[in-house]
């Protein structure tokens, strides 16, 4: 397993495809931040987290699916994947390997993409009065297990399709589709989706980082405003539990698939 992974990890830095989504996903990270720059080098922490950090989570969920479809997918693409097979490795060994290399480059980008300018902004402004530090770091963290269900559709997407291009783009689509219309059904129908949030993963992750509502309190003279990030317990436990199910069921389902299937 230790030698596919290896492998996975050379092939991974010497692929093309790996920095054309680097430098596009830094790109649209760069723009984003450059179109708020002249607000957000004074926002604190306490700001940026509770209002500015929706595009930053559809970030994150594009990287998952791009590097997650890649380099689990591309061995069946260019119809390589069956030689490990031929020279011994076992089929746990090469699913599991894959599955770790994909992990092992998706997460570290959304931890870098949702953290960085969250740090620095703290570092520069300070953390200030606009929302309570412990839910917010909560809610973030929290946010971790949809993005990690995600994660694992997308393995179980690629594995059923055996194709990396078309992973991706079913991928996409399956995640959009089903977060526009769960959208729309709370902003035309004007419908509040409460708990029915954990249905979709990326809609769980926008409502545990997102803050709308908010309150006015009187500090320091002025009455400011403040957000209101305590989370319902109900549904921070439900938003572990779906993502942990639906995530591990699909990894279990891929393997099941990828064990019995022909590989070419």
């Amino acid at each position: 397993m230790k030698n596919i992974m290896k492998a996975l990890r050379y092939q991974t830095l010497r692929d093309n495809v790996t920095y054309y989504i680097l430098i596009g996903m830094l790109a649209l990270f760069g723009i984003t931040l450059y179109s708020e720059m002249n607000g957000l080098l004074n926002l604190t922490g306490s700001e940026y987290a509770s209002n500015s950090t929706i595009i930053y989570g559809a970030l994150s969920s594009m990287a998952i699916l791009l590097f997650t479809t890649r380099i689990f997918g591309w061995d069946y693409t260019d119809k390589t994947l069956n030689y490990e097979i031929l020279i011994g490795h076992s089929r746990k060994d090469a699913f599991w390997s894959r599955v770790l290399v994909s992990l092992s480059w998706a997460l570290p980008f959304m931890i870098i993409v949702m953290f960085v300018p969250l740090l620095l902004l703290t570092a520069i402004n300070g953390w200030g009065i606009y929302s309570d530090m412990s839910n917010i770091i909560i809610r973030w963290v929290l946010s971790v297990f949809p993005m990690f269900r995600l994660f694992c559709e997308c393995i179980l997407i690629t594995t059923l399709l055996k194709n990396c291009y078309l992973g991706l783009v079913i991928g996409f689509l399956f995640t959009e589709v089903t977060y526009s219309v769960m959208m729309a059904i709370e902003v035309m129908g004007k419908i509040e989706l409460g708990l029915f949030a954990v249905i979709q993963s990326t809609c769980n992750m926008d409502k545990l980082i997102s803050c709308p509502d908010y309150t006015f309190e009187y500090i320091n003279g002025k009455d400011e405003m403040v957000f209101i990030t305590e989370i319902d317990p109900v549904f921070a436990v439900l938003s572990v539990a779906v993502s942990l199910l639906v995530g591990i069921g699909c990894l279990m389902l891929s393997y099941r698939y990828f064990r019995k299937t022909d590989l070419n």
